[in-house]
């Protein structure tokens, strides 16, 4: 679940394979700063620039939904739980008719074309595609007939990619994505396995790279497409928090298991949930606020994790520390960052909400020692000295020339975050 919303695509995008040691990759937690609002494009929100500060650059992967408050960050990383009730308190069975395909790339290239632009290589067992710089996407699709109302999976083995490329895999219809958003987003080696649910016919499997300005090559092998005849879905009556939001919208998906089913909770434009049952077997009861396990927690897990959370709710700090300590607790190594939290323009000095701000990042500094990163302070050092910035310094807020609204940060601003978030990670020797 991505911090942007995947609306169709319900896998996590992340392999379910038992997660690996404690890596030198990243998970970014947060909110709107996160996930880039405000930034020109998606490129420049800052995990994305903190990852080609590294050398060689990293795999961040960006877990950050706008308006989400520290409670919601939590239970998506999986420092709290995910409650829900389903109704009539059973999941019905399932055993569905599927239709498979395999692709193996054993004698060739088994019908995948190059998908809007770059190339496309067979050799050695295994099919490369290659994503140019001159366009958003690039790489290989596949001819396929999909009905509407349709469980497809998706599953192929991401043999390697080259550094700054991430992929998009989905369902095209017509030459354009199902939905505007509803792709997976692999970006490292490893087996991915990603579930859709066609809302309209579907006629290309793709699977593109994607980075702006940046030409790069993939490698796949043992693609398969499985289409379900029928799948089972129950709503979701009740639960503990609404994780599916994003800019005020409902959006967004999280897969995972809930009393030993497999499956996706998916969100309607009024933020009512159904659960999609993906494993088959007979009807399973659920007890009322039932543990939902989100998958992606224990692959993220491993990961150093950049917190940025608390802007959202700081006004109750003692929950924000709760939250981000509970976040803390669940990674099982040290390897974390803690950022500020910024003020807006509207609560300079002798305001109540920057009185509230500073003791909270105090607090948090207290708490976390090295592991706090001040970024409030390294924007407020990174002004550009003009009447506007000096102004804003003289107040006590992140400069205007940093920022892109009153709270939201501009590529200048983004890039600065990143630089100090990639040199603290570094100075510790992660």
């Amino acid at each position: 679940m991505s911090g942007l919303g995947l609306g169709l695509a319900l896998g996590n995008g992340l392999s379910r394979a038992a997660a690996a040691d404690v890596s030198s990759d990243i998970v970014a937690w947060g909110d709107s700063l996160t996930q880039g609002v405000g930034a020109s494009a998606a490129a420049f929100s800052y995990p994305a620039v903190a990852a080609g500060l590294f050398s060689p650059p990293r795999d961040i992967v960006i877990r950050g939904n706008g308006g989400q408050g520290s409670q919601s960050i939590a239970i998506r990383q999986g420092g709290l739980p995910l409650l829900i009730s389903v109704a009539n308190n059973v999941i019905p069975a399932w055993e569905p008719a599927a239709s498979p395909q395999f692709w193996g790339f054993d004698t060739g290239a088994d019908g995948f074309i190059v998908q809007w632009t770059g190339t496309r290589t067979w050799a050695n067992g295994a099919l490369t595609g290659r994503k140019t710089s001159g366009a958003a996407w690039g790489g290989v699709g596949r001819a396929v007939s999909i009905a509407t109302g349709k469980l497809v999976i998706v599953e192929f083995d991401l043999l390697a990619v080259d550094p700054g490329l991430g992929l998009q895999v989905g369902l095209l219809s017509g030459g354009s994505w199902g939905l505007a958003s509803d792709r997976g987003y692999p970006t490292s080696p490893g087996h991915y396995k990603f579930s859709f649910v066609t809302n309209k016919v579907c006629d290309t499997l793709a699977i593109v790279g994607f980075a702006t300005g940046v030409t790069g090559d993939f490698t796949l092998d043992n693609v398969s497409l499985t289409v379900f005849d029928a799948q089972v879905a129950v709503a979701v009556t009740a639960r503990n928090n609404n994780i599916l939001t994003s800019g005020g919208a409902y959006t967004g998906t999280t897969s995972g298991f809930v009393a030993g089913v497999e499956g996706t909770i998916t969100t309607d434009a009024s933020g009512n949930w159904t659960f999609h049952r993906e494993s088959t077997g007979p009807d399973v009861p659920v007890p009322a606020d039932a543990l939902f396990t989100i998958a992606e927690t224990a692959q993220l897990r491993p990961r150093i994790a950049w917190i940025w959370s608390g802007r959202n709710d700081y006004i109750a700090s003692a929950t924000v520390k709760a939250n981000i300590a509970a976040m803390i607790a669940s990674l099982g190594h040290t390897r974390f960052l803690v950022a500020s939290v910024l003020n807006a323009s509207g609560e300079g000095t002798g305001s109540s909400a920057l009185d509230t701000i500073t003791a909270l990042n105090a607090d948090l500094a207290g708490l976390y020692g090295r592991r706090f990163v001040d970024l409030r302070a390294a924007l407020l050092a990174n002004h550009n000295g003009s009447s506007g910035d000096l102004e804003d310094i003289a107040a006590g807020i992140p400069p205007r020339s940093l920022r892109s609204d009153n709270i939201h940060l501009s590529d200048a601003g983004y890039a600065v975050v990143a630089g100090v978030m990639q040199a603290a990670t570094v100075a510790r020797g992660w």
